[in-house]
């Protein structure tokens, strides 16, 4: 059985859910050659990190990044942090040969993505983004379904990733900051459905899109608050039209 040294940047909510599915592999019938090593967890706030050591098997814990990943035992770095914290720790690690894994959004903005991805092909590393939607079974049935023109000629796509996220007297956490996340509902829920569209049905080619934000911050904390809402026309490969919509303050769709 072949072991595989992980490293990952984040002990939040994602990061536990990366730390219980990584060190499950080599548990399923699709992994039974391969065992996930947990290696070292790195987040600022240690004594979450701690926690998530003792519940998941990490092997060290580490405020630090930086001297975190440089370790020739590790070949898969995941970045589960923030999304300010998608673009340097990332191309560090790419720099150190590691294969990269990266939360979506891959980062707040189309140049920082840019340099992410000139950093994974200048390190000739695998690099993937957590688009996980790819993988649900019923969405691979279809693609292939479409592929072989079982449901005819596709001629329009059309996805709502509608939630109630925000209570109008709760703090903001830091996904609703330009600064800290880049988009809102673009970044956090759109993206995931583009990303569907790609997948079963072929590259965006032209593109006409509007947001809005209207949440407030009780406590003042934020104040660059990003979108709410967006809306996306869009012309896929062999003029396919598609449209989106992504909000985050529809109410009766709770998270």
């Amino acid at each position: 059985m072949t072991s595989i040294g992980i490293g990952m940047l984040g002990a939040g909510f994602i990061g536990q859910m990366h730390s219980l599915t990584f060190g499950s592999v080599g548990v399923t019938k699709q992994s039974p050659r391969l065992a996930g090593r947990l290696i070292v967890l790195a987040d600022t706030n240690l004594d979450l990190a701690r926690e998530v050591q003792e519940r998941y098997g990490w092997e060290s814990v580490s405020a630090d990044w930086h001297a975190a990943f440089d370790n020739p035992d590790i070949r898969i770095f995941i970045n589960s942090g923030p999304n300010d914290a998608h673009a340097e720790p990332t191309m560090a690690a790419a720099k150190l040969h590691k294969d990269l894994f990266s939360e979506k959004p891959l980062a707040r903005t189309a140049a920082e993505a840019f340099a992410i991805w000139e950093a994974a092909e200048a390190a000739g590393v695998h690099h993937m983004c957590a688009y996980i939607h790819r993988f649900i079974p019923a969405l691979q049935l279809v693609r292939q379904m479409i592929a072989e023109g079982a449901i005819g000629r596709i001629r329009h796509f059309r996805s709502n990733f509608l939630l109630d996220m925000q209570h109008p007297d709760r703090s903001l956490s830091w996904r609703y900051s330009t600064g800290r996340a880049g988009g809102g509902a673009t970044g956090d829920l759109g993206s995931h459905h583009i990303d569907q569209a790609r997948f079963l049905v072929g590259e965006v080619r032209h593109v006409s899109a509007m947001a809005r934000s209207w949440s407030k911050d009780a406590s003042n904390r934020i104040f660059d608050v990003n979108d709410d809402w967006f809306v996306a026309a869009a012309e896929l490969e062999g003029g396919v039209t598609a449209v989106f919509e992504a909000s985050r303050v529809v109410e009766g769709h709770p998270l």
